[in-house]
């Protein structure tokens, strides 16, 4: 409005054609434009200070390039160093968690964290994996198949904004957790399914919670989990 030390915020979105094309309608001033490609094959891009003036009707002619997106890979290991075959490996999206994490120090990394989704692999024979993500900062979730008699294992924080290699990872010793379930009346609960959540989190931030043991219950209602000793004294 031209008022002195005053400021607005106004949000538009628009989705592309066949062949690229966009069209949004904006007030003047200056913007942050972010651009999140479909697919899992284009990285999301910002473009800050993007000026939309106030004496045109139109501005036309931007282009936006993208980039393909960086991948993060490495192996999955047991404690006696031999690869472990099958287990998904998930990154997962760790900004809520950790907002004061360097990584997102960089205005790029903090526009474009928020808006990562969680991307899975499953590990070949020899313990590898890899998944392309978009940039922004987070934890790998690794799950064992239930037979190996690992537990969950959780990665420490990686920043992703180019390609990672070699980020092994090696599986905790399990911390065994039993028990019985019953119902209101005390009788066994057959079937019951079982699960181990923890939340992650730095001082006051929201967190995220992550499902680190799942278990169903035998016909007389017995459970067993293998707890990661890592999240065995968590919340």
């Amino acid at each position: 409005a031209g008022l002195v030390g005053e400021t607005s915020w106004y949000e538009s979105r628009a989705v592309t054609e066949a062949d690229g094309t966009f069209q949004a309608w904006l007030v003047p001033g200056d913007y942050d434009v972010v651009v999140a490609p479909a697919g899992e094959t284009y990285r999301s891009a910002v473009q800050h200070g993007f000026r939309v003036r106030a004496d045109a009707t139109m501005q036309s002619g931007q282009v936006f390039s993208l980039e393909t997106r960086p991948t993060l890979g490495g192996r999955v290991l047991g404690r006696d160093g031999l690869a472990v075959r099958g287990a998904r490996v998930t990154a997962v999206p760790y900004h809520d968690a950790a907002p004061t994490h360097p990584c997102l120090d960089d205005p790029d990394l903090r526009a474009l964290s928020s808006r990562v989704t969680p991307t899975e692999a499953v590990t070949a024979a020899d313990g590898s994996y890899e998944v392309a993500l978009n940039p922004g900062l987070y934890r790998l979730l690794v799950e064992p198949a239930e037979s190996s008699g690992f537990p969950v294992t959780l990665g420490a924080p990686i920043c992703v904004a180019r390609r990672v290699s070699n980020f092994d990872t090696t599986l905790e010793a399990p911390v065994l957790v039993r028990g019985v379930v019953r119902d209101a009346r005390g009788a066994p609960s057959p079937l019951a399914t079982v699960e181990a959540l923890v939340r992650l989190r730095e001082g006051d931030a929201p967190g995220v919670v992550l499902r680190v043991a799942r278990a169903t219950a035998d016909s007389s209602g017995a459970y067993r989990l293998l707890i990661p000793a890592s999240a065995a004294g968590a919340p």
